[in-house]
């Protein structure tokens, strides 16, 4: 079971998480956030070692409060990196 890290309002200044503890079994972090105005978000990630595979997936939620089939996937960085943005 996916274990949901929730961040809440995102603030003004920066957000870091770097305590990651994946597995074969768990290989997935998830993070809920929200925003109170239409704004950009910058999301990155660092220090991914050769070899490696590692995405990351902006999903808006439809409005039950679950993260579930009926989300809408906004973005994701495998499209950017492949050059297809």
């Amino acid at each position: 079971m996916t274990v949901y890290d929730n961040i809440g309002v995102l603030p003004a200044t920066p957000v870091t998480y770097n305590d990651f503890n994946l597995n074969v079994l768990d290989s997935t972090d998830v993070f809920e956030f929200r925003i109170d105005t239409t704004q950009n978000i910058n999301l990155s990630l660092t220090d991914i070692s050769a070899g490696d595979d590692a995405d990351l997936r902006l999903y808006q939620d439809n409005g039950n409060g679950f993260f579930d089939t009926g989300d809408q996937l906004v973005d994701f960085s495998a499209l950017h990196n492949r050059g297809m943005n």
